[in-house]
Order: structure tokens, then C-alpha cells, then sequence
């Protein structure tokens, strides 16, 4: 029986993609004592460069991230169903950075951003009629980092609450009984946010879950960055 190369080059890119996106060693996956067989057979698979066609749909709501990979910075724009419309690598969050990957996608009407540096600058140029909402698991995120999930004060403790509360937040009602509820610990303890002290840095857990967070288990499954490089260097 003669052998079809092309339905050979499927099986080694669909092997290579199930061990690349899951949890399972390479020599799991090929049944050997060293995986060497998927390292030679799917050498080539290295060389594919993922590619997305020009964006043409226009979103009502597009959601942007920024996710750091060794010592670069991929950025993605997605859809409400996170489906990637877009991504861009960069050596920092900067405004060009974040302008190339909005003029490549048109206009939506509302972009959800984690605020971080740089965006608000690129939407300003890129997509000046398109209204900014703050992701609120990063407004709760930073949040959380300032008061600890156990702040020791009453008024931490009502911050904090306010803080959960923005996720019931589904209407014009409820914009505008929250917002009261703002106001009012403003009033009572507002004074302490001019207050200053020095202290050992805080630090949370990045991760988002979504794409990101897909790409961060890839990583974790396997040891890193620097398995890809010893990868090749192995076969």
C-alpha cells in the first residue's frame, strides 16, 4: 500500500497539537520511554506561523488583554465569546504597541480593558467613538491588593464590599443605588485615601482566566518557555 505523505504531515501536526495544548508527557502520548519519536517526527510542526485573516466584522464588544510570555508581551483582542480576532507580541504595554493591534480590527462600540498603560491613548487614536469599560475582575483585582481580603478597618471593610457588589450591577438602578453607596463612603472616609505610609509591596495572582489563562496552563504543563528550546535542541 502506497503511503499518502499528506494524511502522514495531519497525524503528526494532530499529535503534535494534542500533546502541545494538553496536560500529557510526550512519552504518554507516543507509548515510549523517551517521546523521542514525537520530537523527530514533529520537528516541522515548529515552523508553522498561526495566522488570522483581516478582521472585517464589526463587534458591539470587543475585550483586549495584555499577557506576558518570558520576557515579551502578547497582546489579544477578543470577542464577548473569546474568540480571537486579533493578537500582537511587543516588548512592553506601550501605545504603539496597542495602536498596531486596534487598527487592525474595526471600530466596536464599547472595549473592555483592564486600564493598563497605554490603552486608553491607543482607543483615544484608534477607535476614537468607542465607549471604554473597565474590566471589573481587575477593578476588584486591584482592589483586593490594596485591602487584603481581610482589611483590619471598617472603612476597608466597606470598601471591599462595595467592590464585590459590582458584579450584581445589571441596570440603570442599580448604577445609580451603587454609585450612592460610593458617595457615601467617600464622604465618611475619603480624607484617608490623601493619608500615606511605606510598607513591604503586595503582590496577587495575575492570572484571568479566559484565553490567557489557556496559555498560561500550556506553559505551566510544560516547564515553560525553556522546553520548547530544549525540544529542539534534544532531536
Amino acid at each position: 500500500m502506497r503511503k499518502r505523505p499528506d494524511l502522514t504531515r495531519r497525524h503528526e501536526l494532530e499529535q503534535f497539537l494534542s500533546w502541545l495544548l494538553g496536560k500529557h508527557p510526550q512519552t504518554e502520548i507516543t507509548g515510549t520511554a523517551t517521546g523521542r519519536s514525537l520530537r523527530r517526527s514533529n520537528t516541522w510542526c515548529w515552523d508553522i506561523e498561526p495566522r488570522l485573516g483581516p478582521a472585517s466584522t464589526t463587534h458591539h464588544q470587543i475585550l483586549i488583554d495584555g499577557l506576558w510570555v518570558g520576557s515579551w508581551c502578547l497582546l489579544i483582542a477578543v470577542t464577548e465569546t473569546l474568540e480571537v480576532l486579533a493578537w500582537q507580541w511587543c516588548a512592553r504595554e506601550s501605545t504603539a504597541a496597542w495602536t498596531a493591534l486596534l487598527e487592525r480590527l474595526p471600530a466596536p462600540a464599547v472595549v473592555v480593558c483592564d486600564g493598563g498603560a497605554g490603552i486608553a491613548s491607543a482607543v483615544h487614536r484608534a477607535w476614537p467613538a468607542t465607549r471604554t469599560q473597565r474590566c471589573l475582575f481587575h477593578v476588584q483585582m486591584n482592589i483586593r491588593r490594596h485591602l487584603t481580603l481581610n482589611p483590619r478597618t471598617d472603612a476597608g471593610r466597606r470598601l471591599l464590599g462595595l467592590s464585590r457588589e459590582l458584579s450584581t450591577v445589571r441596570d440603570q438602578d442599580a448604577v445609580i443605588a451603587w454609585r450612592l453607596k460610593l458617595e457615601a463612603w467617600w464622604q465618611a472616609h475619603g480624607h484617608l485615601t490623601k493619608e500615606r505610609s511605606c510598607g513591604n509591596a503586595r503582590t496577587t495572582s495575575p492570572l484571568e482566566g479566559g484565553i490567557n489563562n489557556g496559555i498560561r496552563t500550556v506553559l505551566r504543563n510544560h516547564r515553560g518557555m525553556m522546553c520548547f528550546v530544549n525540544l529542539k535542541s534534544a532531536i
